[in-house]
């Protein structure tokens, strides 16, 4: 379903792990459209500032050379990917908690 973001887009461009992280966040708080979640720029903002802080790059070019090798392949930008996703979103529920 989402190969076509493995290697940056096939280019070297936005992280696949970073792209399938965006798709989670759209899926948990999207019912419809985007335009219907106010929030989507400002989570999404928060989830690629996280993922360049801990990656120090959003870009796979710049990714794969730090974090990929020929064993594991992309195994560890997955998971701390994963990682920065969870961590976003047990924030991000937990202020919309406060704002209630």
């Amino acid at each position: 379903m989402a190969a076509a973001f493995g290697g940056g887009f096939q280019v070297g461009d936005i992280c696949g792990a970073l792209s399938g992280a965006a798709c989670v966040i759209s899926s948990r708080y999207v019912e419809t459209k985007a335009h219907d979640y106010k929030d989507m720029r400002e989570i999404t903002q928060k989830l690629v500032s996280a993922f360049q802080e801990r990656m120090g790059s959003r870009l796979c070019s710049q990714i794969k050379p730090v974090f990929h090798t020929k064993e594991t392949k992309c195994e560890n930008t997955v998971a701390i990917s994963a990682e920065v996703l969870e961590q976003v979103i047990q924030e991000w529920d937990e202020a919309q908690k406060q704002r209630s």
